[in-house]
């Protein structure tokens, strides 16, 4: 069951910042991805796929009314997550590029239809602003958690 306001506590908390720019609205949408996802904590959102990899409307919506955020995860919730945020920030790729081919390569390994044979180059295809070695630098934190 999604908790209203709970997703602007998160991105405050792990992220440290507002989810006020498109810049931030697209780090909360793949940090609260990655979260559902890679830690198994359902907040409540449903992600589609969209150019720029996971998206969920409902979460964007949420992300725009919301001013005060509503503590909704447990300190042990909040350490994993933030142990996560800290392996993509020392990946060498920039925060947002990292959040945004960890949470695209995740969906499009498991849950894009058809499944693509080789998720990895679908990604560099579909992003080609992306390079190699970035999706290979965050594959590598990620694995750990998968």
């Amino acid at each position: 069951m999604r908790i209203k306001c709970c997703a602007t506590y998160v991105v405050r908390e792990v992220l440290g910042e507002e989810p006020n720019d498109f810049s931030g609205r697209l780090a909360a949408q793949k940090l609260i991805y990655l979260i559902q996802k890679v830690l198994g904590i359902n907040l409540g959102y449903s992600f589609m796929w969209f150019s720029r990899g996971p998206y969920s409307k409902a979460l964007a919506k949420d992300l725009r009314g919301c001013e005060e955020g509503v503590k909704c995860l447990g300190d042990d919730e909040l350490r994993k997550a933030r142990e996560l945020i800290s392996r993509l920030r020392g990946s060498g790729v920039p925060l947002t590029k990292a959040l945004e081919i960890a949470a695209s390569y995740l969906m499009l390994r498991d849950e894009v239809f058809p499944k693509p044979e080789d998720p990895v180059k679908e990604l560099l295809e579909r992003k080609p602003f992306i390079k190699d070695e970035e999706v290979n630098a965050v594959l590598d934190v990620l694995s750990p958690f998968l």
